[in-house]
């Protein structure tokens, strides 16, 4: 992973030619702590000026990662230095992570609460909580919103759009600059899914 992150930031630099377009990043699960070992990677290597930020913005979805990743340097902090702006998506209610934290010990995740303390990040690093908005379907255990709720796909796109923070509607500001929660779309919650019941079989009453 870093060496492609650092052939692609090679390719978008390219003297001469360089890319124009707006580019993305997008990491959920653990795939930010896949994320985290390529940017360590990167900070080993003598770059110089090689890495500078080819992502407008790096969206990091229910990330099975540390709350405290973007205050060390050794997790994700270097990040920073590829990404313009980081969004956190993040739910209380994502039940992958807390069993995460039950079955591997990894307590406190990132995707869970959010940032352990924005004071103490940089702030190109934004809050997003969407506890009312992640119910989806009993088998994605609250951990598949960033994917399946209107309310987040259209939170996401007005970022990638290069809307401010502030000013992207069906948000509740919660710290200015840094911390929101998505309003459900009806203006209440939607109902927690239930496990679905097991089909009635018709009984079976030998032969006639």
């Amino acid at each position: 992973m870093a060496r492609t992150l650092l052939r692609f930031s090679d390719y978008v630099r390219r003297n001469g030619n360089p890319c124009t377009q707006r580019i993305h990043l997008v990491a959920h699960s653990m795939g930010n702590w896949a994320l985290r070992h390529a940017v360590q990677a990167l900070a080993t290597m003598n770059l110089g000026n090689r890495l500078e930020p080819i992502f407008d913005n790096a969206l990091l979805m229910a990330a099975d990662e540390d709350d405290d990743a973007f205050e060390k340097n050794y997790k994700l902090k270097p990040l920073l230095r590829l990404a313009r702006r980081i969004h956190v998506y993040h739910s209380s209610d994502d039940l992958s992570l807390v069993l995460s934290d039950t079955t591997k010990f990894n307590p406190d995740r990132l995707g869970y609460d959010g940032p352990r303390d924005v004071s103490k990040i940089n702030k190109r690093i934004v809050s997003v909580d969407c506890e009312h908005v992640d119910d989806t379907e009993f088998a994605h255990v609250n951990h598949q919103y960033y994917r399946r709720r209107p309310e987040v796909i259209a939170d996401v796109r007005h970022v990638l759009a290069g809307k401010r923070p502030s000013s992207i509607p069906g948000r509740e500001e919660i710290r200015s600059g840094r911390q929101y929660r998505i309003r459900p779309a009806k203006g209440k919650r939607a109902s927690v899914l239930k496990k679905p019941k097991d089909p009635v079989r018709p009984r079976y009453h030998g032969p006639r």
